[in-house]
């Protein structure tokens, strides 16, 4: 339980959010919200591109303070505070978990578990609130973090795992003692793609996804289709090492180092550094 619950507030805990509106709300939107007393309502989490990759909420109240709920199938996270405006801009200030009880209340993982038990678990809980964003900017409808593409990055991160495990049963093979390569753009694939092999990806993938939140990227309005997106795959004999998806102008996404990887600023984040990166290693 303590890895599930712990993997759970990470996921959170690195997200980067913006706000649509998911239900009812004060009248007075935009340049009207410039008073705690005035933003009331409930608004869903979602990235500055439309992504919503989890079922979140902020709820703002009159009074100056908000909850927002992070859910799962199995786990739903209550954390609370208060929050200022500016004009525009809102902060959030996130209250600390103090004792046992509270984590209960906050965590449904825990609502049976002993609070002796949860003892230990409170810094790892202050941790994850920590790691929240507590800087957003209202413009009409919607309220945004400087860094807005956060549930995108998560979703395609998502996807090019599923990819590899497909992939690792569908017998790409690449040459011996050199990455091969197997790709969306034929000019870096020295691996052709498998027949049907996109297509058998999308219908496993829409098989066990939900994707009727996605509706500003092309490829996920109408459910996931993978020929409708750029993506690689980096294969060295029958093992897959590296794997990712994502337009490299506005994704900036989604290499997964799986072996021979690289730290810092060596680690790729398009799908062309993904390939120069293994490239030069067959040199």
């Amino acid at each position: 339980m303590f890895r599930k619950t712990l993997a759970f507030m990470t996921a959170f805990g690195a997200a980067v959010c913006m706000f649509v509106s998911c239900g009812d709300k004060n009248t007075d939107t935009g340049e009207n919200l410039t008073k705690a007393e005035t933003l009331s309502g409930k608004y869903q989490v979602c990235d500055i591109d439309g992504f919503s990759g989890n079922d979140s909420c902020l709820e703002f109240r009159t009074d100056g303070s908000f909850t927002m709920t992070h859910s799962s199938d199995d786990n739903c996270v209550r954390y609370t505070g208060s929050y200022k405006m500016s004009g525009d801009d809102i902060t959030l200030s996130y209250r600390k978990f103090t004792n046992p009880g509270e984590l209960k209340e906050a965590y449904s993982v825990f609502s049976d578990a002993d609070e002796k038990q949860l003892t230990g678990f409170i810094e790892a809980a202050n941790r994850s609130v920590d790691d929240e964003a507590e800087k957003y900017r209202i413009s009409g409808e919607t309220v945004c973090t400087e860094d807005g593409h956060g549930e995108r990055k998560k979703l395609y991160s998502h996807i090019a795992e599923q990819i590899c495990v497909f992939s690792l049963g569908s017998g790409l093979k690449g040459k011996d003692g050199r990455y091969s390569f197997c790709s969306s753009d034929s000019s870096i694939s020295d691996i052709s793609i498998p027949d049907g092999y996109q297509e058998e990806i999308s219908r496993d993938i829409n098989n066990i996804n939900r994707f009727d939140k996605y509706t500003q990227e092309e490829g996920f309005t109408d459910g996931f289709d993978l020929s409708r997106h750029e993506w690689l795959v980096a294969v060295s004999g029958k093992n897959i090492v590296a794997f990712g998806i994502g337009r490299d102008f506005d994704s900036n996404v989604c290499s997964i180092i799986i072996t021979d990887g690289a730290d810092g600023d060596e680690k790729p984040e398009t799908l062309r550094e993904l390939y120069e990166f293994y490239t030069r290693r067959n040199k």
